[in-house]
């Protein structure tokens, strides 16, 4: 009996380990044998914090996550204002591609293919009292290998303040793996 006891012991407490452990096994044997997929850790607040999967994908699509180089425009402002490190990338949700008709009103209605599909808000300043840079206020077609990128967090820094990027710095879709 006591042997028994000691045996569902030892499961309930290596169990976990020996799970995490084949996990991260796992993971690292996925990463290091592909040039197409690897792990960054989302940090801010603009998307759930957690581990992300970044695999290269040939086409992306509307309501994708993108892991890209921030446009030099504003890579110097990310850094100025401690936003991000040096060499950071960001992420964030495409809400329009390439063809699409993107409408950002002064009140910050948004519409896509001239259908209203959200409220957004358009800082004057940031957490610090900081200018933000001038808002993307426009209504027109996204030209081709450009798209329009969006986070849901009201003082997220996205294409309302840096405006469409080029697709060419997309690194890759992002797909949640562990999030917390």
């Amino acid at each position: 009996m006591q042997s028994t006891l000691r045996r569902e012991d030892l499961v309930k407490r290596f169990c976990p380990l020996i799970f995490s452990s084949f996990f991260v096994l796992t993971i690292a044997l996925i990463t290091s044998y592909s040039e197409r997929i690897y792990l960054v850790y989302n940090t801010t607040g603009s998307l759930p914090r957690g581990l992300y999967f970044i695999s290269k994908e040939a086409q992306i699509k509307r309501g994708d996550i993108v892991y890209f180089k921030p446009p030099f425009s504003i890579r110097k402002l990310l850094i100025e204002r401690n936003w991000l490190p040096e060499k950071a990338n960001l992420m964030k949700e495409v809400v329009a591609i390439p063809g699409d008709h993107i409408c950002i009103g002064s009140t910050g209605k948004l519409s896509i293919n001239f259908s209203e599909c959200r409220q957004i808000i358009l800082l004057k300043t940031d957490s610090k009292g900081l200018r933000m840079p001038h808002p993307y206020v426009d209504c027109g077609f996204i030209p081709k290998n450009k798209c329009f990128v969006l986070t849901d967090c009201a003082r997220g820094f996205d294409s309302r303040y840096f405006g469409l990027i080029d697709l060419s710095l997309v690194i890759g879709k992002a797909t949640p793996l562990f999030l917390f």
